[in-house]
């Protein structure tokens, strides 16, 4: 993502929307905003590419299921 690392942006959408639920799909992981993302709780699953489409649908029925804020 141009300008902003996944980290970063679930970071942002955390601090301005945080009853979505989020999943970060990423093909570079920087440990260090993925880490202060999973700490401060704004990101419900990451997925690394490549991935596959069972593991996707897998991710978003979990994510769904869980309860609204």
């Amino acid at each position: 993502m141009p300008g902003m690392k996944g980290g970063e942006f679930m970071i942002h959408l955390q601090q301005n929307f945080p009853n979505i639920k989020k999943i970060l799909l990423t093909g570079q992981v920087d440990p260090e905003s993925l880490k202060r993302a999973k700490t401060i709780g704004c990101v419900n699953r990451v997925i690394t590419k490549p991935w596959k489409k069972e593991h996707l649908v897998s991710a978003i029925k979990d994510i769904a299921a869980l309860p609204s804020f």
